[in-house]
């Protein structure tokens, strides 16, 4: 690859960066009513050991190493993984997000200590563009970046 083609891939990045929150909400309330949806890191964890090959795709929290060493541990680790598996990963820069995006409906029941620091969305039956999309950006992201960092993507509410 040449230096001009790695700035092309940046720049097609940052293009679609303006979409890819919107299309990871979409993703989450699509899996959410399939089913698809895992979260919490020790259950993220089961599944990544058991199956890995039914994860489309990893969201985590965007931790420093300042706030909790621990947590910035176990999701190094993750996307470590991750990056092993070839399973495609992000970093969403605030959980209330997502939490927001995965609440039950007005009625049901809730609980409040779903741990949404790490979530899974496995394989659809059927793939869409919304998937490809994502898929897409995660491709580019991590070739356009020497050093891979994922991007923190800021999901819309």
């Amino acid at each position: 690859m040449t230096l001009p083609e790695a700035k092309n891939m940046t720049g097609d990045c940052k293009a679609k960066s303006m979409n890819i929150g919107e299309a990871i909400n979409e993703t989450l309330i699509r899996a959410m009513t399939e089913d698809r949806i895992t979260s919490g890191i020790y259950s993220s964890v089961k599944i990544l050991q058991i199956s890995p090959e039914m994860v489309m795709l990893c969201l985590i929290m965007d931790a420093h190493p300042s706030e909790d060493v621990s947590i910035h541990i176990q999701h190094t680790l993750i996307e470590a993984y991750c990056l092993e598996q070839d399973i495609h990963f992000l970093k969403v820069s605030n959980l209330d997000k997502i939490g927001e995006v995965l609440e039950l409906p007005a009625g049901e029941f809730r609980n409040s200590k779903v741990d949404y620091s790490c979530v899974l969305v496995q394989h659809p039956k059927f793939q869409n563009n919304l998937d490809d999309m994502i898929g897409e950006f995660c491709d580019k992201s991590l070739l356009a970046d020497d050093m891979f960092s994922p991007p923190v993507i800021d999901l819309p509410v």
